[in-house]
């Protein structure tokens, strides 16, 4: 699920239902625009904005690790330079 920022889980109760989520708020229509609700749903907003947050912090850390270790993050490339080369004078 995309992430919605702190307006969209108020604007948007049904997603939750959609991807597998019981929000008690969004199973009553008109609970998620009284000002409990709204508070309720913009606190679980901020919540997921700072969990994708922090997960976004911890791969670039990762990454940066993998580089400085002399790794090269992702898919090995299914050619060799000497294959490309080949091709390329083909």
């Amino acid at each position: 699920m995309r992430s919605m920022g702190l307006q969209g889980p108020a604007r948007h109760p049904r997603t939750y239902r959609r991807y597998g989520r019981q929000v008690p708020l969004a199973h009553r229509g008109d609970r998620h625009v009284r000002p409990a609700g709204r508070m309720m749903m913009q606190m679980l907003g901020s919540f997921a904005e700072f969990e994708r947050e922090m997960n976004r912090e911890r791969t670039r850390d990762g990454l940066r690790e993998a580089r400085e270790k002399g790794r090269v993050p992702g898919r090995k490339p299914r050619i060799t330079a000497e294959q490309k080369n080949e091709i390329v004078e083909a």
